[in-house]
């Protein structure tokens, strides 16, 4: 039996312009949101080897002026994860169907390394937290 021939690749490149239009945003936002959970534990004065998560009252100002801030970057991580995640099925689906495999393939690669990436981006906006208490 003969292989299936390869049908428009527009699926495959849809999913990998998702997926990594995806990732970066889940980057870009993980890091900044990492930089401002840093910047108010050490606005507070919080160690975060011994830290409680009651610790912060959540009608503090400090906290409140953080959440406010940061809940348009919130947004944005949810809504690159989840269409991310849309694009990464997509991506499984042109491979499977032959339509856009190389793109598909690249898709499903990049939705699995993007939460991985983005995890990374937060640890490193950690950093001058994690380095005035090292």
């Amino acid at each position: 039996s003969t292989p299936e021939p390869e049908r428009s690749g527009t699926l495959g490149f849809v999913a990998l312009v998702v997926v990594g239009v995806s990732m970066l945003l889940a980057v870009v936002t993980g890091y900044l949101l990492g930089n401002g959970m840093s910047d108010l534990m050490l606005e507070l004065g919080i160690n975060p080897a011994t830290a409680d998560p009651t610790m912060i009252p959540a009608d503090d100002p400090r906290f409140v002026e953080f959440a406010t801030r940061m809940s348009p970057w919130f947004t944005v991580a949810t809504l690159a994860g989840l269409t991310g995640f849309a694009g990464w099925v997509l991506g499984i689906v042109a491979f499977t169907q032959r339509r856009g495999r190389r793109n598909g393939l690249i898709a499903i690669i990049l939705g699995f390394a993007a939460p991985i990436l983005a995890f990374i981006a937060f640890s490193v906006g950690l950093m001058p937290l994690l380095e005035a208490f090292a």
